[in-house]
């Protein structure tokens, strides 16, 4: 890191994670292993809940976002003595742009927040999703932030798009375990309806730090207004619930009929609304499966923000459409038409 001051500009951190300064520092990762630990589920089905009570136990290293955004210069940060500069500096680049949440919802959005590792992944090889052609710059990443954090604890990794590409994990990262969360199709639904208008709608300064192709699509009035108009509650096609629909049902599909192919105890299993009422019990639940035990004491209840259950309403207009579409899912869960 420079003493020169942050550039107020969401090119800005792109610009600087591309410098690649670790070059000099690559050879550190080499004998570098990592457990990986991999928090899946739908968009919006409380993944980002279950991976920041699991980040808080202190128990393992995970992605950040300052991982994800100076990738290329961890290791020299790190070897340096600067990454708590570093740090600071996006944390004061956030807050220039306004940014203080994820935007999409009130969680805490700064440096130190516990991030996907899909946007790395787009940024490396244009897929959201691990595959065989990202897997050496996914393991770099992997090995940076064990390297930099502590060597005995297990990697913690989320990522929503490889809900249905578990076994390609599997087959790719063959120490990966698996911790699942399921929510009721409905009310999954309705929330990231909600978040992609919002998206489309008032912007995501974020994204646009993570992706420039994001950013060039934002800033194009023709594209934003296109999107606003497949979302728009009143539209009578309502094409963009329509496909969401099909996507959220396929990938809970996919799910219930392969999750047997995985071993056994490779992977623990739980639901949003059991998190919401147990806490504490089903985070016990985990850590029996992981072998793990928390380093730091977590107020797991007060840490909980239970989402609304109430549907759009015009989802609820097709509510028993939606329920025929999604009944394997909702059968195998243990889900009714109570939304709980």
């Amino acid at each position: 890191m420079t003493d020169e001051p942050v550039q107020v500009r969401p090119a800005g951190i792109w610009e600087i994670a591309r410098q690649r300064r670790d070059a000099p520092y690559l050879g550190r990762l080499s004998g570098v292993s990592y457990c990986p630990v991999f928090v899946l589920g739908e968009h919006r089905s409380g993944t980002t809940i279950l991976y920041e009570l699991l980040a808080l136990s202190g128990s393992f290293n995970y992605l950040t976002a300052y991982h994800t955004l100076y990738f290329d210069q961890l290791l020299a940060n790190h070897a340096r003595g600067t990454t708590a500069r570093a740090r600071e500096d996006l944390n004061t680049y956030l807050r220039a742009l306004g940014v203080s949440t994820r935007l999409v919802d009130a969680i805490e959005f700064n440096a130190d927040y516990p991030e996907e590792y899909c946007f790395f992944l787009q940024a490396q090889s244009r897929s959201f999703r691990l595959r065989r052609r990202n897997l050496p710059a996914f393991d770099r990443l992997c090995r940076k932030v064990q390297y930099t954090g502590d060597p005995f604890r297990p990697l913690l990794l989320k990522n929503p798009f490889d809900f249905d590409n578990f076994l390609t994990i599997k087959r790719l990262v063959p120490g990966a375990r698996f911790v699942f969360i399921h929510r009721h199709p409905l009310t999954t639904l309705s929330s990231m309806l909600q978040m992609v208008r919002r998206n489309w709608s008032d912007g995501n300064v974020i994204n646009q730090l993570y992706s420039r192709a994001y950013a060039r699509l934002q800033g194009s009035p023709a594209f934003s207004g296109l999107m606003q108009w497949l979302l728009r509650p009143d539209s009578g096609l309502q094409l963009g619930p329509r496909l969401m629909a099909r996507r959220i049902a396929r990938r809970a599909r996919y799910y219930v009929q392969h999750i047997t192919e995985l071993p056994a105890g490779d992977y623990v299993s739980l639901r949003y609304e059991d998190l919401c009422r147990d806490p504490r019990g089903q985070m016990e639940k985990i850590f029996r499966f992981l072998g793990e035990t928390p380093r730091h004491a977590v107020d797991y209840a007060t840490r909980i923000r239970p989402r609304g259950l109430e549907l759009l309403p015009e989802l609820k207009r097709v509510e028993a459409t939606l329920c025929r579409r999604f009944e394997p899912a909702m059968t195998y869960h243990g889900y009714g038409r109570d939304l709980t």
